[in-house]
């Protein structure tokens, strides 16, 4: 079905919160990232439901309703509109986190 490596790697994305800054050029400001602890506090469900369905979401030609009903085989309930929302809340968060690690493209 889906293999792990796609989790792992969006996993990783997630720093723990001792590595939350990266290193800024001379003229830019050191950006700070949200403590992991701070991301997800306060969330009914578990982090890794919310990382797994928004990388589903956005690797692969998913709908909502498709994490709907994969999330429900595995025996999770949510509603189309919260993975929407964990996609609007996360994925800039994401994002930012990701281009940490991005190799520039196009240089030549």
């Amino acid at each position: 079905m889906f293999s792990n490596d796609n989790i792992v790697e969006w996993s990783l994305l997630l720093c723990p919160a001792g590595a939350n800054a990266r290193v800024a050029s001379e003229d830019e400001e050191m950006q700070r990232f949200v403590p992991i602890e701070d991301l997800f506090k306060g969330r009914h469900f578990d982090r890794q439901i919310i990382v797994l369905c928004v990388s589903w979401y956005t690797s692969f030609k998913l709908s909502l309703r498709d994490l709907v009903i994969m999330m429900a085989d595995r025996g999770i309930s949510v509603t189309h509109t919260t993975i929407l929302r964990w996609v609007q809340r996360y994925l800039p968060e994401f994002e930012k986190r990701w281009r940490r690690y991005a190799r520039p493209v196009g240089g030549s």
